[in-house]
């Protein structure tokens, strides 16, 4: 049996943040698990170890503003050089961005491909949020138009098979003409070998409440917002990345009080789960979150809803989970969990353990096993 590969293309630059973190984590964790695979990405971000075979156009150093400035020369060769790699057998899996001819030119040549839903379905997705947008009288700022369903739809449409991260992504693709080719699986994070010490607090400290990610609607941002004058003084919300413009305005008065405090693209997120006593995500729509999985690792315990809950929390039970979605629970559910140091140990606990099988080496080599035995294949460099 020839040596075959899988190639994963990622035609954004790979950032060290949110789902090109993902999309390196999984390729590092393939390859320490003794799987055949290469990355190919315009720019790449992510420190990795030096035998994942990642494959750029630009180095590390050459800045996001140059790629934008660049991009319609760049993304040609980087297509190009990733049709050039693909050999007998091989696999292709591809992640959102790629041009529709890729896939085309991918299928002319027989090419398996597998598709990455990073989130649900666009189609819907924006009628979630476009009746969560008017619910509380805000113009749409989703940017899904008719014309990226359709081209998700045409993408989606020459994949063999597409994986699923979440329960939220499984049941968006049931209801499709894609029945059947999701492949479920999952996200992670880099899971640390012990559990992180975390610091001891003054019995009068102000509690942390950490909302990661992106704050905006999607991820439910607003309604942790429209409770939070409701809360104590003596708990403090932490956001982390930048707010959204329509909510930034709607809920000034809210961001600029004392206790509320914004991290920005913040470079140690290590220091941030270890300063916060829990974390919240009370998404409307996702695909797995990356912060469910690394509050975990932090050993946070963590308030979300089913879609910000993701995979771990659907397989696991590990998190406190929103059963309404409604304001009142959610700040009834703060409130409990502020009052009780145990209860939030507990939580924490089996979130620590739970995480423990979403390394991305885990990930990885379920996610590989899977596609092993989809084409009859092995990627295993073993053979």
């Amino acid at each position: 049996m020839p040596a075959t590969s899988v190639r994963v293309l990622f035609s954004l630059p790979c950032a060290a943040s949110g789902i090109g973190n993902a999309c390196a984590g999984i390729v590092a964790g393939a390859r320490q698990s003794g799987y055949r695979t290469s990355l190919h990405t315009p720019r790449m971000d992510v420190r990795v170890a030096r035998d994942v075979d990642v494959r750029t156009i630009l180095p590390a150093a050459f800045s996001p503003i140059g790629y934008a400035r660049f991009q319609k020369w760049i993304d040609p060769v980087l297509n190009w050089r990733f049709l050039r790699a693909l050999g007998p057998g091989d696999v292709a899996h591809i992640w959102p961005a790629a041009p529709l001819d890729l896939y085309d030119r991918l299928l002319a040549r027989g090419v398996t491909i597998i598709g990455e839903s990073v989130n649900t379905l666009m189609e819907s997705a924006r009628i979630v949020l476009d009746a969560e947008y008017d619910a509380i009288g805000l113009a749409p700022g989703h940017g899904i138009t008719d014309a990226r369903i359709r081209n998700q739809i045409e993408r989606y449409s020459r994949c063999t098979a597409i994986f699923s991260p979440s329960a939220g992504t499984d049941a968006a693709l049931a209801g499709t003409e894609f029945c059947g080719r999701g492949l479920p699986s999952s996200y992670g994070t880099w899971v640390p070998k012990t559990r992180p010490v975390r610091p001891a607090r003054d019995r009068d400290a102000p509690l942390r409440l950490l909302f990661g990610g992106s704050p905006n609607i999607r991820k439910g941002l607003h309604k942790v917002l429209a409770i939070w004058p409701s809360l104590p003084r003596n708990i403090e919300l932490r956001l982390l990345g930048p707010v959204e413009a329509s909510v930034a305005s709607r809920y000034a008065d809210v961001l600029n009080m004392e206790n509320v405090s914004h991290g920005g693209f913040s470079a140690d997120l290590p220091k941030e789960y270890r300063d916060a006593d829990m974390a919240v995500l009370p998404s409307l729509e996702e695909g797995d979150p990356l912060m469910t999985y690394e509050a975990c690792a932090a050993g946070l315990p963590m308030i979300a809803s089913p879609m910000g809950a993701g995979r771990i929390g659907s397989e696991t039970g590990c998190i406190d989970l929103l059963s309404t979605g409604t304001t009142d629970e959610l700040l009834d559910r703060i409130l409990t969990l502020a009052a009780d140091a145990d209860q939030r140990r507990a939580i924490a606990d089996r979130a620590w353990n739970a995480v423990q099988d979403y390394d991305w080496i885990h990930v990885a080599r379920r996610r590989y096993r899977q596609l092993e035995s989809l084409t009859a294949q092995s990627f295993s460099t073993a053979v």
